[in-house]
């Protein structure tokens, strides 16, 4: 992931403040990302945050080291933590995209810790065009895409 960019899109309802904050938590984990205020909803209501993500699922594990075990997904539980504290610790979701693939993995605000350790045992590739989404219930990630 070394030298890859990546793209970084968060609602366009974000305030400066929050735009400055999240950039402030990827460049503190060493990634080199591009923030933009880009992503557009419709609501009368008002929306929990999203912050979108888009690079291959792979490299966005690896870029955490997956091979450092709990150094890695303590890594990744941070900077999740200081986006949702840049976001001002409202409701809201992590979405990232693969760019190889199809595949989705929602990052909620309230996992456990054994959802970061169990996401760096996944094979990406076993998971191709699946939406991934922690089972609170079973402990594990799954497959919550219709029909599968």
């Amino acid at each position: 992931m070394a030298g890859e960019r990546w793209e970084v899109s968060i609602d366009r309802e974000a305030s400066e403040e929050e735009i400055e904050a999240v950039d402030a938590a990827f460049r503190e984990a060493g990634l080199d990302a591009e923030i933009r205020a880009s992503y557009g909803r419709k609501s009368l209501d008002l929306l929990p945050w999203i912050v979108l993500i888009v690079l291959p699922l792979k490299g966005f594990l690896d870029a955490f080291g997956r091979e450092a075990g709990q150094d890695a997904y303590a890594a990744l539980k941070r900077l999740v933590t200081q986006i949702r504290e840049g976001r001002r610790g409202d409701k809201g979701t992590i979405v990232v995209q693969s760019r190889e693939s199809s595949t989705t993995l929602v990052l909620g605000d309230d996992l456990p810790d054994e959802a970061y350790a169990a996401l760096f045992e996944l094979d990406p590739e076993e998971y191709d065009g699946a939406y991934l989404l922690w089972d609170k219930e079973r402990g594990e990630w799954k497959d919550g895409t219709p029909g599968r």
